[in-house]
């Protein structure tokens, strides 16, 4: 006999493959409705099997909730986002670096001398917190990891 519902067991291989079908089905809202039913998915059986892969909350932005799979990541960069006088720049950056590697990349990037800027990141409240530090750094950078965020935003002033 046939499960009646064969997707109660679904798992989504990685956190970046649910990233990319979220995104694809996001960016056509008006087809939303549309791919599920040609698909024979239900919205809500959709919404349980992200929330089943750490999809805690549904907001305009993707949110995950941290999974101890993901605290093991064996990630050695994380993307950096910089903005300073209404432009922007985009670099790797090592998870060991600290507060003054990231002030050569930013002077290399935007020809500002050391001592004369401070930097700021982004953190999950949308809130600006100062660098003030090499653990604040890390802080920030540990922050997006444990939410599989890739890309650290930061202003320069």
């Amino acid at each position: 006999m046939d499960d009646p519902n064969p997707y109660k067991n679904i798992h989504i291989e990685s956190l970046r493959e649910l990233q990319r079908q979220f995104d694809e089905l996001q960016r056509d809202l008006a087809d939303f409705g549309e791919r599920l039913s040609n698909e024979k998915l239900s919205r809500s059986t959709f919404k349980r099997i992200c929330r089943a892969n750490g999809i805690a909350r549904w907001s305009r932005k993707l949110q995950i909730a941290p999974q101890p799979a993901m605290a093991t990541l064996t990630q050695s960069n994380i993307g950096v986002k910089v903005s300073y006088n209404g432009l922007n720049v985009r670099f790797p950056l090592s998870l060991s670096s600290g507060k003054n590697d990231l002030e050569v990349e930013v002077e290399k990037r935007f020809g500002i001398q050391t001592g004369s800027f401070w930097i700021k990141y982004e953190d999950e409240d949308e809130d600006w917190i100062l660098i003030t530090c090499d653990e604040d750094l890390h802080h920030g950078m540990n922050t997006c990891i444990e939410r599989g965020i890739t890309t650290i935003k930061m202003y320069v002033g």
